[in-house]
């Protein structure tokens, strides 16, 4: 029985749904916790010492920075110490009025949300900006005792729009006003056209091939050499590193693009790392599949260094003015400032999700001067400003105190804004994850999480003293169906053609629950709308409803009550219909005959190494047995390697497939269904469902640029509506984390209920309490 406990109901209803002895433990954890919650509530815990929280994380790389961690455990590790300008909700979305606090509904319940800022978003369409406003909370102060204001949030806006900035914060603010000007520092960077970038890159002259190898190829290959050289120390490299004993063996095997070159008849390691520098000239296609098995991997690098280019020509012909600030960026007092920029997008305010790093810290306070266009560094050297990479500072709710014997420690920030945390000492220690669930449940974790694995959380469900949360990863797996290649009579918008679809897609869909359950257990779970966001309808919702579960003449077919078989059977027949809507002949059960342009026989690919390891694989094998049983041949090709479908997929001329789209809060729609991205038709060849629908284009275009929240929802769900219409891809699963907690320690009626990846257990940690003292 699952052991998920939902942390905000310590009920006899809640005990009521547990048997035996997991019930007397669960009886024991809520005894522990009312216990403890009467001990930290009193007035004396202050005056005792009180064990740490201790959470368990894998490796760190002590870079503890808000504007240069790398890695997750150490984004995670400096992201105790710092509070960030913009609040997200639980599914996702934005909290527009953090200072005084939304109430946002989620899940059927309804969660208070508060934060530093409030946002004020005004588009003025005739003039096509777009006006933020930012008003921030007075009394926030850093960890040391001064005051937050907006010239920290200027410094930290300014840190991140630096020419030299080449931190793992991705902050995508290019639609700034002036922000294009500032970063090449050119009055002339903003008229630069997408298409004059473009005509550069195609005529490659001599210049820009020796800046492409120089700047780009020849730095990535000693990158990729070093990384060569740390794959010694790894058991599950020994396959290579047995077979080349040697690095420049090693790297050679994996990047030398011509077949006659021998690395081992060069003693030299850096004249095989030069020699394969040059095979690559300005090939940075080639280099980009060899790299990331994707051609394309390196073309925002490449337009970047055309753009500095140009302008580099055009500054020495005498054309163009430097620029000394952001003209979009305007400060109006210690706690209010306005960001403007170009159009409308609704990915754009996200981009505010950023920590605010005190200037007073990590900059040089004698160096800032709004007024004079000076913003607390040297700018381009940022080298001043990562000095502090292993001793955070913030205003959140802890404050860190070293690094030391693998372990984080922190203590909490007495001056945090939402109050002084209960707890007062956390650890994050280092430790493999395999002893992560042992260690929960002796005690010497309190939390730790697991990544998707159906063996670990089946371990886990044998834990006595362990309680647990599931969080959905991001990014969801989902079959496909090419709209261009499955239709009938090459009308891939007819009703004829979504119902051919729609028969293949009602079939498919029924097997999922099986063939996920079976490779991923509780470690994922069946979706029902494409690209999975807060704006998709959630299961306490009336909208919300399976995928592909009516027939052709829109029945309900499915009921709760159902088994697998009747659901298999009621499936089938709900096919058979939508193939006879289709114009297939059918009799007694079976499909004769295909309609003009269709057939009784499509490929679907999957890349299974040809070996059947893929989670959706027998998905595709029951439903093509299932198929065949009324006449139809859904034939499974098991690829190797990825590059053989996505070749396919980007050439338009696979008819079914199976992958994976990454997700964020605000679905990528346009990237995926808009017909200006079919494939060949010069945009960004990732429509590979051949989806060609103007009304679902507009759609997804007004839901870009609608600036509300409820208005954007209805948009996107129209959206979602229309692309199961069209029956080009069915959702089929979402991988989960697990986040385990130690019941016996921690107060669970104190932990964070429902987390999610976009405000995950500890975003409310302040409140969070232990059971026991010393």
């Amino acid at each position: 029985m699952k052991k998920v406990l939902a942390f905000f109901l310590l009920t006899v209803m809640l005990i009521s749904t547990l048997s035996g002895c997991r019930q007397e433990k669960v009886k024991e954890a809520l005894s522990n916790a009312a216990k403890g919650s009467e001990e930290v509530n009193s007035t004396e815990i202050e005056e005792k010492e009180q064990l740490p929280l201790v959470v368990g994380y894998g490796e760190f790389d002590e870079r503890f920075h808000p504007f240069f961690a790398e890695s997750q455990e150490d984004i995670e590790a400096e992201g105790f110490t710092q509070e960030k300008l913009l609040t997200i909700d639980r599914a996702g979305s934005v909290i527009y009025h953090g200072i005084e606090g939304e109430t946002k509904s989620f899940c059927g319940k309804e969660y208070t949300y508060k934060g530093i800022a409030d946002f004020d978003v005004n588009y003025d369409q005739a003039a096509d900006f777009t006006t933020y406003h930012i008003k921030i909370r007075d009394d926030v102060k850093f960890s040391d005792g001064k005051p937050l204001t907006t010239d920290d949030i200027i410094f930290s806006l300014y840190v991140l729009s630096d020419s030299s900035y080449e931190g793992a914060r991705d902050v995508q603010l290019d639609a700034v006003v002036g922000m294009k000007n500032y970063r090449y520092n050119s009055t002339l960077a903003e008229e630069i056209t997408d298409k004059e970038i473009s005509e550069y890159i195609e005529k490659m002259s001599p210049e820009f091939a020796a800046v492409i190898s120089e700047e780009l190829i020849a730095p990535k290959l000693r990158e990729v050499f070093e990384w060569c050289a740390s794959l010694y120390e790894k058991v599950e490299w020994s396959e290579y590193t047995q077979l080349y004993p040697e690095t420049k063996d090693l790297f050679a095997y994996f990047y030398s693009i011509d077949e006659a070159y021998d690395s081992k008849n060069v003693e030299d390691e850096e004249q095989v790392i030069t020699d394969i520098i040059s095979m690559y000239e300005e090939d940075y296609k080639t280099l980009g599949t060899k790299y990331a098995d994707d051609e394309e991997y390196f073309k925002a690098e490449v337009r970047e260094l055309a753009q500095n280019c140009i302008l580099q020509e055009k500054n020495a012909e005498g054309v163009g003015q430097e620029v000394s600030n952001i003209e979009g960026i305007t400060r109006i007092s210690d706690t209010e400032l306005e960001v403007k920029t170009r159009g409308y997008d609704d990915t754009t305010i996200y981009q505010f999700n950023f920590e605010i790093a005190p200037l007073h810290y990590y900059g040089n306070k004698s160096s800032y001067n709004y007024e004079k266009n000076q913003f607390g560094f040297k700018r381009g050297d940022l080298s001043a400003v990562k000095k502090k990479m292993s001793q955070p500072m913030g205003a959140g709710p802890y404050k860190f105190v070293k690094y030391e014997n693998n372990t984080v420690y922190l203590e909490r920030n007495e001056t945090y804004y939402k109050g002084q945390p209960k707890i007062s000492k956390v650890e994050l220690k280092e430790t493999i994850e395999e002893e992560r669930i042992g260690s929960v449940e002796q005690g010497s974790l309190d939390i730790a999480s697991i990544d998707p694995d159906k063996d670990k959380f089946e371990w886990v469900e044998t834990m006595d003293k362990i309680v647990t949360e599931k969080v959905d990863c991001l990014g969801y797996g989902y079959i496909g169906i090419n709209a261009q290649k499955v239709n009938v009579g090459n009308d891939a918008d007819s009703d004829a053609s979504k119902n051919l679809r729609k028969a293949l897609a009602t079939i498919l869909s029924v097997y999922r629950e099986n063939a996920v359950d079976m490779y991923f257990g509780e470690a994922a779970r069946i979706i029902q709308y494409p690209m999975p966001s807060w704006s998709v309808p959630e299961e306490t919702e009336t909208e919300y409803k399976e995928a592909y579960g009516i027939d052709s003449e829109g029945n309900e077919i499915y009921s709760k009550s159902m088994t697998l078989a009747t659901r298999y059977r009621v499936a089938l027949e709900a096919a058979l219909g939508y193939f006879e809507a289709a114009g297939y002949t059918v009799q007694d059960g079976k499909l004769l005959a295909a309609p003009w342009g269709a057939s009784l026989q499509y490929e679907v690919m999957v890349t299974g190494n040809g070996k059947q390891e893929h989670p959706v694989y027998n998905v595709l094998a029951d439903a093509a047995k299932a198929l065949e049983e009324i006449g139809f041949y859904l034939k499974i090709n098991d690829v190797e390697t990825g590059s053989q479908m996505w070749n396919a997929l980007e050439l338009g001329e696979q008819e079914l497939w199976v992958a994976a789209w990454e997700t964020e809060a605000v679905p990528e729609l346009y990237k995926a269904y808009h017909s200006d991205n079919l494939p060949g038709e010069g945009g960004l060849n990732t429509n590979y469902y051949g989806l060609e629908d103007g009304s679902l284009d507009e759609l997804m275009i007004s839901a870009k640029h609608t600036t509300d929240d409820s208005e954007r929802k209805l948009l996107y769900r129209q959206c979602y509506e229309a692309i199961l219409d069209w029956a080009v891809e069915v959702p089929v699963y979402q991988k989960q984390k697990e986040i385990l907690f130690n019941a016996t320690h921690i107060n669970i009626a104190t932990l964070l209920p429902d987390s999610t990846i976009y405000y995950p257990w500890m975003s409310e940690i302040e409140a969070m309490e232990l059971n026991e003292s010393v």
